[in-house]
């Protein structure tokens, strides 16, 4: 199986590169054939992976258009972007020619954010118009969706009802040892916040915090905020005009963008880690934050609290209101180590799940099961679609569906035959090696025919993911449902 990615970055130090390179990586490390192209940048070569670069656009749709030939599977990174109008144009010439030879090609997307609500909330007609002329259609082409985390696929099966949409993280990179040196707390000093990413007020909830600071400090509660980011479209100059506006000079620190142990001193200076974003994508930003060993707060549109049980959300997760903001901090300064101990807990969790080895092997089995179905369906118009194999996941054992033997993982069985062996699910194994003990009670899984629930994640998740809210579990396979590994 030979697998095609079209990247928009790949390698760089944006989140979609690092996700795009850690991913490959991954895919690499179980021997699967990837081909990437990507943006002329400075790459290690990998083995099983090939790297075609291009300084303009049409020198890479060239290079796809060449390795598309032999490509079974084709990978589609990002969402509204003109660009790819002309990629699936390839993808639709070459599905012409293959109805020759009968050999299938399968599309798959991750959207990597672009098609979350918080996207549509800005330029709402314009990008909605494009979405209903142009993305839309092109979707129509694609086998599966793969999203980072529960949060995305919800917003995903929303727009794109009938599709298979699986979910599967992003690689932690390791830490290699990397030291946060401990700053002693100096009587009488005032506690200051910090905040890590790209400079952008509304997203990014910067104005949220910077409102939360102003009330504290005008209740008699001292603290202040350093802001660590770079910039993008302006950010910067938005950022110091709205601090300035808010005569909030006094207590906002623009730090502007800082590297290597220079912001791991910067970050170790300060008594706690923020993140009040509106909307987060799988967040590199946010593991940084837990593994500073700080006291950690995030909004509750960072997707990667998806991923939270109630207790973790209980500790660390607001909602967007400044009120609340300011009332989160006070308390957590007040008594940080209940909350230190659980971001401990959620930084062990998280790196269990996202290891390159449990990705890879995830992203594999939904590369092959995906592959299996077309071969399968090639054979027999009548084989119904199976599904891979799901995981929780909150980190919650699973209740089966169906009967299965206590040695099998939870499946979506929907009485059909799979198409490929049944595997031990990689997420689940990674958290039942994880040796680490639980400083707080898990919550026992819900039943799987309660859809009602405000949040995404929590002992009802499963519901959702196998989409039970809305759909019959019996009568064969659902046209769309989301497939957790």
């Amino acid at each position: 199986m030979r697998i095609l990615h079209w990247a928009p970055q790949f390698g760089t130090e944006t989140g979609t590169g690092k996700a795009i390179q850690g991913w490959l990586r991954a895919l690499s490390s179980r021997g699967l054939s990837c081909t990437v192209i990507s943006l002329p940048l400075e790459i290690q070569p990998e083995p099983n992976l090939k790297v075609l670069q291009g300084p303009g656009l049409w020198t890479r749709l060239r290079l796809f258009g060449e390795e598309i030939k032999t490509a079974n599977i084709v990978h589609l990174h990002g969402a509204f972007d003109i660009k790819l109008c002309a990629v699936h144009l390839i993808i639709a010439l070459e599905k012409i020619w293959r109805m020759t030879t009968g050999e299938p090609l399968h599309i798959v997307i991750t959207p990597h954010g672009a098609l979350s609500s918080h996207v549509f909330s800005t330029k709402t007609h314009r990008k909605t118009i494009y979405w209903n002329f142009v993305e839309r259609l092109l979707a129509k082409q694609t086998s599966l969706a793969i999203c980072t985390t529960p949060m995305e696929a919800q917003e995903l099966e929303g727009l794109l009802p009938k599709m298979r949409i699986g979910v599967v993280p992003l690689v932690l990179p390791d830490s290699k040892g990397a030291s946060f040196p401990r700053v002693k707390t100096v009587a009488g000093r005032v506690p200051t916040l910090c905040t890590l990413g790209r400079y952008d007020i509304h997203t990014k909830g910067l104005d949220l915090l910077i409102d939360a600071v102003l009330k504290l400090n005008s209740e008699g509660f001292p603290v202040r905020l350093r802001c660590i980011g770079y910039d993008q479209n302006g950010g910067t100059k938005e950022l110091e005009d709205q601090v300035r506006s808010m005569n909030a000079g006094d207590f906002v620190e623009c730090a502007g963008p800082r590297f290597g142990e220079e912001k791991l001193r910067m970050l170790a200076e300060c008594d706690a880690f923020c993140m009040p974003s509106r909307y987060e994508s799988f967040s590199y930003a946010l593991m940084e934050g837990l593994e500073s060993g700080l006291p950690v707060l995030v909004g509750s549109g960072a997707c990667l609290t998806s991923f939270f049980d109630e207790s973790q959300r209980r500790s660390m997760v607001v909602e967007p209101d400044a009120n609340t903001w300011a009332a989160a901090i006070q308390n957590l300064l007040k008594s940080p180590a209940e909350n230190i101990k659980c971001a401990e807990r959620t930084l062990r969790e998280l790196r269990a799940k996202c290891s390159a080895s449990v990705v890879g092997e995830s992203l594999a089995m939904l590369y092959h099961a995906t592959w299996m179905v077309a071969e399968k369906s090639a054979t027999s118009a009548t084989t119904p679609i199976p599904s891979p194999p799901v995981a929780n996941p909150t980190g919650v054992a699973s209740p089966p569906v169906h009967s299965q033997t206590s040695a099998s993982p939870p499946t979506i069985a929907q009485n059909h035959e799979s198409p490929c062996p049944v595997q031990e699910n990689p997420l689940e194994t990674a958290m039942a090696s994880d040796g680490s003990p639980d400083e707080s009670p898990q919550l026992a899984p819900g039943p799987l025919d309660l859809p009602s629930q405000e949040r995404l994640g929590g002992p009802n998740l499963l519901s959702k993911v196998l989409g039970t809210s809305n759909r019959k579990m019996d009568g064969g396979a659902p046209p769309g449902g989301r497939l957790f590994l």
